[in-house]
């Protein structure tokens, strides 16, 4: 009889479920009052830049994409399901996954309804296609459209794509389209839409042909089309356009293109605006920086950060010489360019001692990486590393300790900045043989913070790790670099990716062992931390290609539309 009861629920179920591919709003205007002119049509494009890359909220945080970051070996932590991508036992009912999946079929659905809409209305004479108007707001569509195609091909690798709106048959029964169409769609579009704005301005971070162009060089680098990523880097570059943010003060600026005084700052080229104020909307970022640590930035990176010299820094034992450090391969290539800087250091560090971690590095530590003796800030009296058993690693990145008290936080979500473009360009260059010419624009960063230039002349491979290096330690925490490990390769030519989660039997450690090294007078423990151990108080990991190089479907998606059977291994 249980089973039977059991067998009538899902049944009806069935009969009743949806695809989340036909997500119409409940809130849409009639289209008997709506779609008439180019002011509604500009309504209408407000409504799909809800989508544009960043904006993914889970819960009460934004910006949950910047956790794909944790799906690297330079992060733990993670949020919702994405700690189970992580650790490589993710289920086709992961929430992080149906997170992700929901709202971008969501934003290609209002992309659709925008130009099914405004090809009614030129039909019927209510707006003019050669408005041009009309013409930029397409334009503006067509890339948060394009790009949602492009994040299918990054998740998923291939996915439906739809190119109009789906009744719920058609959207319980379309195909899958292959990885290729989808980034042959999205390169398709985004010419289109550079044609289109071709001389928009782009007041109030709207979307402008050089967005569309920051695009085509993340499409061109996943491909490794390294020609026309160069390409239309350089014209963003040339452009005049953007800069990096810089207000002369190189031992603050970084820290600060993160916080409301970076906003609207001629360095992001996509970018929105948070101006919420209450719990429903407060960002991701700012929880991972100042309160739950939901992302931390693991071991690996701290190890990869550079000394102020521009060398690879080894910590060994001042008593034994033993290393603390463990340099890989990839470090010891690098070194082999720039040098090895070694330094002896006690393996068990009193509080006051705690800066010999944080000394002498590359000035973007100190402003990427909560202080280990804690920060003051209006919004938080004391935020420390240390608990019981970890003294384990924060970000300062992104924390705005100028916010007031009530989870508010305003700071502008940079999705593509000029940064990852000169760098995305230094690596393309690289590829192409013009190494010089790829160290000249990791410079061009560096120099926003001080940082001391590289000088020298390099192989391919070494300059290849400098620039991958500098990727990491200017991209990290933005939600960018699990797509650059997912292009990267080894130097035999596998998955960097693979390598890098697998490496120490799946083991990234977050922090170091926090001892107890006496009592005061009044009887207070007096904390250290041992440098030499790294527990995992995190997860480990697992990764296996060709499973996991994609996402599997939703369970929903798989179960209701017989036109979509899972990927192999799911």
């Amino acid at each position: 009889m249980k089973k039977y009861i059991i067998a009538i629920m899902m049944a009806a179920g069935a009969m009743s479920a949806c695809s989340d591919l036909d997500l119409k709003p409940h809130d849409q205007l009639s289209d008997e009052s709506f779609w008439r002119s180019s002011s509604d049509f500009e309504m209408a494009t407000n409504a799909v830049y809800q989508d544009l890359d960043g904006r993914i909220k889970m819960f009460w945080v934004n910006s949950q994409d910047i956790f794909t970051d944790a799906l690297t070996d330079l992060c733990g932590g993670g949020i919702y399901g994405s700690d189970e991508i992580a650790a490589g036992t993710l289920q086709p009912d992961n929430a992080y996954l149906n997170n992700i999946w929901n709202p971008t079929y969501r934003g290609i659905r209002r992309a659709n309804n925008f130009f099914e809409k405004l090809d009614r209305a030129i039909a019927e004479g209510g707006v003019d296609a050669n408005d041009p108007k009309i013409k930029e707001l397409s334009g503006q569509v067509r890339i948060i459209r394009a790009s949602l195609f492009f994040r299918l091909a990054n998740y998923w690798g291939n996915a439906p794509m739809p190119l109009k709106t789906l009744s719920r048959d058609e959207a319980n029964s379309i195909a899958v389209t292959s990885k290729e169409d989808l980034l042959k769609e999205a390169i398709s579009e985004l010419k289109l839409a550079g044609e289109e704005l071709d001389n928009f301005n782009g007041e109030n971070n709207r979307l402008t042909k050089y967005s569309a162009f920051a695009y085509l060089v993340r499409i061109y680098m996943s491909q490794e089309n390294w020609t026309e990523a160069s390409k239309y880097a350089k014209l963003i570059i040339d452009s005049g356009q953007y800069e990096l943010y810089s207000t002369g003060h190189p031992e603050t600026d970084y820290r600060d293109l993160f916080t409301p005084k970076g906003n609207n700052c001629k360095e992001a080229i996509v970018a929105h605006n948070f101006t919420n104020t209450t719990w429903s909307y407060s960002h991701g970022t700012f929880e991972v920086a100042s309160m739950w640590g939901l992302q931390r930035p693991s071991d690996r990176f701290l190890d990869m950060v550079l000394s102020d010299q521009g060398k690879v820094i080894e910590y060994v034992d001042e008593k034994t010489g033993e290393p603390i450090t463990h340099l890989l391969p990839e470090d010891e290539l690098l070194a082999s360019a720039v040098g090895k800087e070694i330094r002896k250091v006690p393996s068990v560090l009193k509080r006051d001692q705690y800066h010999l971690m944080e000394d002498h590095k590359d000035p973007r530590w100190k402003q990427t990486i909560l202080p280990y003796n804690g920060l003051k800030a209006n919004t938080w009296n004391k935020t420390e590393i240390d608990n019981d058993a970890v003294a384990a690693p924060v970000f300062l990145k992104g924390f705005d300790d100028d916010a007031i008290a009530g989870y508010s936080y305003n700071s502008q979500k940079h999705v593509i900045r000029l940064a990852e473009i000169f760098l995305s360009y230094a690596e393309a260059q690289n590829e192409l043989g013009n190494s010089a010419v790829a160290i000249e624009y990791v410079n061009k960063v560096r120099d926003r913070v001080g940082m001391i230039n590289v000088t020298g002349t390099f192989s391919k491979a070494q300059t290849r790790e400098i620039v991958r290096r500098e990727r990491c330690v200017e991209l990290i925490n933005e939600g960018q670099l699990f797509f650059d490990y997912k292009r990267w390769k080894t130097a035999d030519g596998k998955s960097y990716l693979e390598e890098a989660t697998n490496r120490n039997g799946g083991i990234h450690p977050v922090g170091y062992e926090s001892v107890v090294l006496g009592q005061d007078a009044e009887g207070e423990p007096i904390k250290g931390v041992d440098f030499s151990k790294r527990p995992n108080d995190r997860l480990v990991r697992s990764y296996t290609s060709p499973r996991n190089d994609y996402w599997p479907f939703p369970m929903n998606e798989v179960q209701i539309n017989p036109n979509m059977p899972q990927k192999a291994g799911w």
